[in-house]
């Protein structure tokens, strides 16, 4: 048969007609049910994910906190000269717990006109299931200089 029979052959719409049906039908076959194959495995995946999205969220607002913490017990310290005033502020206005916070005053001698300085460690606590076991654990700290206004009580 001359190679232009096979062109002909191949390519009539009813011989090219009935094999692409069965071949997609094989196909259909051969595929079924791997959509929900391919859901399982990325499923948990795409939901870890957001897990993570969420916890690291919290760990920017706690940072927020952390920085509204040192601003205000920077204040507090800047009017008053009081550094137990001034840690009560800083708990205070930044929620933070008590025994998971640390705040350290610098210098400790601080006259009229001098810099003060203001920093909160905070040890925030993972939130959110799954992601805070394998999370390591995190410390957050925010420094804020203020010029002190009283001499000391």
């Amino acid at each position: 048969m001359p190679a232009s029979w096979a062109f002909v052959l191949t390519r009539s719409p009813q011989i090219r007609g009935s094999r692409c049906r069965a071949f997609e039908e094989k196909r259909q076959i051969l595929h079924r049910g791997s959509a929900s194959v391919e859901f399982s495995v990325v499923a948990p995946l795409v939901a870890i994910a957001m897990l993570v999205v969420v916890q690291v969220s919290l760990l920017a607002w706690d940072q927020m906190r952390v920085a509204h913490a040192a601003r205000e017990g920077a204040r507090a310290l800047a009017l008053a000269n009081d550094a137990s005033a001034a840690e009560e502020a800083a708990l205070e206005a930044g929620r933070l717990e008590r025994e998971r916070a640390g705040i350290e005053i610098a210098p400790e001698a601080r006259p009229a006109g001098t810099a003060a300085r203001v920093t909160v460690v905070y040890r925030p606590r993972m939130l959110v299931p799954f992601v805070g076991r394998y999370a390591p654990e995190v410390t957050l700290n925010a420094t804020v200089w203020m010029r002190v206004e009283r001499d000391p009580p």
